[in-house]
């Protein structure tokens, strides 16, 4: 294997009535980049890691009770090459994720844990990008079809001003005085969209002779006993939840919380109760009022105030009154009868931020608070979404009375499992 990788012209061999291309020097991570069609893949972090093991950069450790983990082992290749930058993008990655346990499965590296992970995966793709345009494989564009896409629009657009004229022949005039800075606009903006890594023809030809070696890039080059990337990843739990060879499925998350990597499932966002609370009887109160004002009017003023009318005046206000104790009232004591204060320690699996134009950003964290296997969603501050990211260990002080989060503490405390230390119903009231 050369441990060098440079930039070189690609030889063409003759095969037969045909030329192919065959490979360049490129690392494994590069060649699953290619074989993806200029996209991310969960192949390019495989293939850069086991190039990594190849040279000590990483080590491949069982995990208790689990399969191999991926350790950190030096900061560069034995053989002294700098690492490229997508490489140094996926080794940050792994350091990263494994943290101060020294040690990471696959399967964590390449899963979404929130906005680290698709800036991380938005950099390590056009990290790829530029290294594959150096060696004349791949180029930012927008395609071939953007023409086509451009010509439907323009069709649409012609459409549109033929029927407007056949039903207001006045109001086509200004359609007609816009369409061609209209054209112009779309001829700018569409390729933009459109654009992202696209293979060369020269790349075209070097991912079919890959492609030929084997499924696999990492199979092709490397067949030995690391190439088996089943091995690099935990195997499925007993409810299946875990693929193999494949990332989290969405809506579930890693949390090493008690030691171990497993998989939790990012639950839903904690929101404040209202209807099992003072808030709600006075929002039955105002509505009660607000009803009761008419059926004051229509039963003492309409019908006269006999025994019908009086009964019509206070119907709202006994409606209120039942519905406050046969469902308010035993909702807001069980509500109560829940801790107001509670501190444990979790992980935080995930974070994540919402952006919307017509209203202020918004921010969440994820954390696996070990008593179960959902995580805990929390809208906060921008300050705690800055501070914490996902593996980072938490003390958390949080009210399941009101659904309230309080505070968020960096912590190096272990955690000790155990049951929930409030009772499971604090998430189903109203």
């Amino acid at each position: 294997m050369q441990t060098e990788y440079s930039i070189i012209e690609p030889k063409v061999l003759s095969m037969g009535a045909g030329m192919q291309p065959s490979p360049l020097d490129l690392p494994p991570g590069l060649v699953a980049f290619l074989l993806s069609d200029c996209k991310y893949a969960p192949d390019v972090v495989a293939g850069a890691v086991l190039e990594f093991a190849s040279e000590g950069v990483v080590s491949f450790e069982q995990q208790p009770g689990g399969g191999p983990v991926i350790r950190p082992a030096a900061d560069s290749p034995q053989s002294g090459r700098s690492l490229l930058p997508f490489e140094q993008l996926v080794i940050d990655r792994v350091r990263m994720r494994a943290g101060a346990r020294g040690g990471v499965p696959l399967a964590v590296v390449i899963s979404d844990d929130g906005d680290d992970f698709e800036e991380w995966r938005k950099k390590l793709t056009d990290a790829l990008g530029q290294q594959a345009k150096r060696a004349g494989l791949a180029k930012y564009s927008a395609g071939p079809n953007v023409w086509w896409v451009i010509l439907a629009m323009v069709v649409a657009l012609v459409v549109a001003v033929v029927a407007v004229d056949q039903v207001h022949p006045k109001s086509v005039r200004p359609l007609e005085m816009a369409g061609a800075p209209l054209v112009a606009v779309l001829a700018l903006i569409v390729p933009l969209l459109m654009a992202r890594w696209r293979l060369t023809d020269r790349g075209v030809g070097v991912a079919a002779w890959y492609r030929r070696r084997g499924d696999r890039p990492t199979a092709a080059l490397y067949p030995d006993p690391r190439a088996d990337l089943a091995g690099l990843l935990p195997p499925p739990n007993a409810s299946g939840t875990v693929p193999a060879n494949a990332p989290l499925p969405k809506g579930q998350a890693w949390s090493a919380l008690g030691g171990n990597w497993h998989p939790v499932t990012v639950g839903p966002l904690q929101r404040r109760p209202h209807w099992s609370t003072l808030r709600g009887l006075g929002s039955i109160t105002l509505y009660t009022a607000m009803v009761s004002f008419y059926s004051v009017l229509i039963g003492l003023v309409g019908e006269g105030g006999d025994a019908r009318g009086q009964l019509t005046a206070i119907a709202p206000a006994l409606v209120a009154v039942a519905i406050v104790l046969l469902v308010w009232l035993p909702a807001f004591s069980r509500r109560v009868s829940l801790p107001d204060h509670v501190t444990f320690i979790g992980e935080v699996v995930k974070r994540w931020s919402v952006t919307d134009s017509d209203s202020p950003d918004r921010y969440y964290l994820c954390i696996d608070s070990g008593t179960s296997g959902e995580g805990m969603s929390f809208q906060v501050a921008n300050s705690w979404y800055l501070r914490f990211g996902a593996g980072d260990q938490v003390r958390v002080t949080f009210s399941p009375r009101w659904r309230r989060l309080d505070d968020i503490s960096a912590t190096a405390a272990v955690p000790v499992p155990g049951p929930s230390p409030w009772s499971e119903t604090a998430a189903t009231l109203p």
